[in-house]
């Protein structure tokens, strides 16, 4: 492949309220243009633009890839409202983009023909959550919260009717994203309660919430959504939070990466990452076939993503896509927050979230 020439183009929120998120994203999917380049003489580049979380700066970018023929791809973006902006411009450009964390189910009913998402749809993961709070937890009454997101009601509606089917008791509340305190609403909290559902995009609000049910000595259990999921902002001992992805092993090529992550980057490896990597193998998959067949096009690396069928990848996971860009077997993952905020895989609760047929 040295004489192939190619852009990967990654969009990712590396600034703004999901920073941690974005960088992790925006620096795996490097990685994985880095490692793709030597273990196959390569010389694949990699343009990384900055999001920050904003539909009309995504268009912006995307308009920028278009323009420049050397992007093939694009590995991003991180939500559905990027998605749903960008989706018709690189629809027009036979552009496939490769999302490690947009989950709108909407995203997956063929509206972007040229859209593949690497994770569960959001659905399934309120399903997850909810299975996981009336299984594992054993919990007869919860409380879901949501924040006033579409993000959140998209998690609370399906997470509330799987805990009804499974005969818990549901208090429904919801707050402000920019609430600077919810001793109100600890107070509100019936007694009976044992587990809130925090369906939360700001992992900090989480981290607060789960201080005022300390400073009112309520013995409750918060298990966060995906966006929970930040280790430096939400760090409640004892609490869970979902992941997309899986606590990478620390032997093996799992491993080594790991360690060359932290080498090149200078910190530490969250879960948010590898499904970037995964999403980055993906389109370099692509453009490989499609550099094998002769001079590359969008168009065929299209092609080839859309065939995709990795064995397996990063997560442990095979990777095939249904015809509407969705994961076949896409898998989400519960973690325990640790002493010294440490996540901690709860390997009895893993679950595949998506049926593994087309």
């Amino acid at each position: 492949m040295s004489s192939c020439r190619a852009t990967v183009g990654v969009m990712a929120p590396v600034s703004g309220s999901l920073d941690g998120l974005g960088v992790q994203q925006a620096d795996w999917a490097s990685l994985a243009v880095t490692v793709f380049d030597e273990t196959h003489g390569a010389r694949i580049g990699v343009q990384v633009a900055n999001t920050a979380l904003e539909p009309a700066l995504a268009v912006t970018i995307a308009r920028r890839f278009v323009a420049d023929p050397s992007v093939l791809a694009v590995v991003g973006p991180a939500s559905g409202a990027e998605v749903r902006a960008v989706g018709p411009l690189l629809g027009r450009a036979r552009m496939a983009f490769v999302s490690p964390s947009a989950s709108s189910d909407e995203l997956f009913t063929g509206r972007f023909p040229t859209f593949f998402g690497t994770v569960a749809k959001r659905g399934e993961e309120g399903v997850f959550d909810a299975r996981f709070i009336a299984g594992h937890l054993g919990a007869r009454h919860v409380a879901v919260i949501v924040d006033g997101s579409p993000y959140s009601a998209d998690l609370a509606g399906p997470a509330t009717r799987t805990l009804e089917r499974h005969h818990v008791s549901v208090y429904a509340a919801s707050v402000s994203q920019s609430a600077v305190n919810y001793s109100a609403v600890v107070a509100h909290l019936p007694a009976d309660v044992s587990v809130v559902y925090l369906p939360w995009q700001i992992a900090g609000e989480a981290q607060l919430f789960a201080g005022e049910l300390a400073a009112a000595h309520r013995k409750v259990v918060v298990v966060g959504s995906d966006q929970v999921a930040v280790p430096i902002e939400f760090h409640a001992t004892g609490d869970y939070v979902t992941e997309f992805g899986p606590q990478l092993s620390s032997t093996g090529s799992a491993g080594r990466l790991l360690r060359r992550f932290a080498a090149t980057y200078h910190l530490p490896a969250t879960t948010a990452g590898p499904p970037a990597y995964v999403a980055a193998t993906v389109v370099l998959d692509g453009i490989e076939a499609a550099c094998a067949s002769g001079r590359p096009s969008r168009a065929k690396v299209l092609a080839a993503v859309r065939r995709t069928d990795l064995a397996t990848s990063l997560v442990g996971r095979p990777v095939r896509f249904d015809r509407y860009g969705l994961q076949l077997g896409a898998t989400l993952y519960m973690f325990r927050v640790g002493h010294g905020g440490g996540y901690v895989e709860i390997p009895a609760a893993t679950s595949t979230a998506t049926p593994g047929h087309a």
